[in-house]
């Protein structure tokens, strides 16, 4: 087994090392992030939703206004 680990350690530069360290790092980070911020993200996302439906809704409903007044 010892050998096994020893000839694979051989193989794999070590930059392969630092850049799976740095994924790791990512992934966990994103991890966390994801678990403590989920609430208040989707808050935020649903306010910014509602207000783009809404301002869409004047918009439509002032050019169907105007275009029944031109005509």
């Amino acid at each position: 087994m010892v050998i096994i680990l020893g000839t694979l350690k051989k193989q794999i530069p070590m930059y392969h090392n630092l850049e799976d360290f740095k994924l790791w790092c990512l992934n966990l980070f994103v991890l966390f992030f994801s678990f403590t911020n989920v609430e208040v993200t989707l808050k935020i996302i649903s306010l910014l939703l509602a207000i783009g439906y809404t301002l869409r809704r004047w918009y439509l409903m002032e050019k169907k206004q105007n275009n029944e007044n031109n005509s």
